[in-house]
């Protein structure tokens, strides 16, 4: 179908031929169906809420579940009623949603903590300790923030963490089976990004064998950490391979934990 004509939304919808986004909002999620022209052709919602628990903004996994069914399903019974067609197939999907929060998973990917929201601002000295020495400004709300205070609150789980992600990228890992933020190694990059990669050093690109990050010269104060267990058990995934954990921040800080959290 040429894009410079209008489609039908009913022959876009029949052929597969639309683009799902589906956004993560802190009230609402909401499903969005376009066309080949980007115009939005249906929609669908899910209300929800975060709630405190232990002083912390979180929403359980088991709702990002159910609300993302739920709010597909509301776009399906949109489509039907307004257009008369079922929805069966989509072109592609976009997932997007609160870009900051801590979801932190061990090898097994199990939930280590509860999901810590971007409405926290419980990272106060991991915050201005990251901004100073990063020469960086480093919100609270940042995902390094919360591992950083993490850190310094000697929370048991970060001796486990295997991979930390943000609310999208869990559920592009439960779509996919693949532990991805942005974009995907197969895909082709950019011209521009893939231009400038091509003029940077090879060295440059892959982990020296001895590397280790620079250890913090004075951490702040740790404040509290609270104890949380999972309600239900997640499903299990692939480990990281062994070139992957020999360069993981996790493995040096769990080496060096007690070294550097010392106040």
């Amino acid at each position: 179908m040429d894009i410079k004509s209008k489609p039908d939304p009913k022959s876009t919808i029949d052929t597969g031929c639309g683009v799902l986004g589906i956004e993560l909002g802190s009230t609402r999620i909401k499903a969005v169906l376009i066309d080949q022209n980007h115009k939005a052709i249906a929609a669908g919602n899910h209300n929800w809420e975060n709630s405190r628990i232990n002083g912390i903004w979180t929403y359980p996994l088991e709702e990002v579940q159910t609300g993302l069914q739920s709010c597909y399903a509301d776009l399906k019974k949109n489509i039907m009623e307004r257009y008369g067609i079922k929805l069966t197939k989509i072109k592609a999907m976009g997932i997007s949603g609160m870009m900051h929060g801590y979801l932190p998973f061990d090898t097994g990917d199990k939930q280590l903590c509860p999901f810590r929201t971007w409405r926290n601002n419980i990272t106060q000295n991991a915050s201005e300790f990251l901004t100073k020495h990063l020469a960086y400004n480093i919100p609270q709300r940042f995902s390094i923030a919360h591992l950083y205070q993490a850190i310094l609150n000697e929370e048991p789980h970060v001796m486990e963490i295997a991979r930390l992600t943000t609310l999208a990228g869990y559920v592009h890992h439960k779509l996919t089976g693949e532990n991805i933020l942005a974009s995907s190694p197969k895909s082709k990059p950019p011209e521009n990004r893939q231009a400038a990669s091509q003029k940077q050093e090879p060295s440059t690109l892959t982990p020296q064998a001895n590397w280790k990050p620079a250890p913090p010269s004075a951490p702040p104060k740790a404040t509290p950490a609270q104890e949380w267990s999972p309600q239900t058990p997640l499903p299990p995934a692939q480990a990281m391979s062994p070139q992957e954990h020999q360069h993981s921040p996790c493995l040096y800080w769990k080496k060096n934990f007690k070294k550097y959290t010392k106040t």
